[in-house]
């Protein structure tokens, strides 16, 4: 039962990330149906879902860093 719940968390990491969604001990444990206690118990996925909340925190900051450059190019070209 325990390889299944990992396995559900993985799952859930890929699905959270691709859908582009915040991932958070709560989230993950949403969309894999298991207790936030099951993540918090296993060393490897708590480590795993905090490592995906660092890329996808580090994912945004970087398409919002893009968007501004581009926004600031834009302007320039128009003035």
């Amino acid at each position: 039962m325990s390889g299944q719940k990992k396995e559900a968390v993985g799952q859930a990491l890929l699905a959270l990330a691709g859908r582009g969604a915040t991932i958070t001990i709560s989230s993950v444990a949403r969309e894999a149906a298991v207790s936030r206690e099951f993540i918090h118990h296993h060393p490897e996925l708590h480590a795993a879902v905090k490592e995906a909340a660092h890329k996808a925190r580090k994912a945004w900051n970087h398409d919002q860093a893009t968007d501004a450059a581009a926004a600031t190019r834009a302007q320039q070209q128009t003035a």
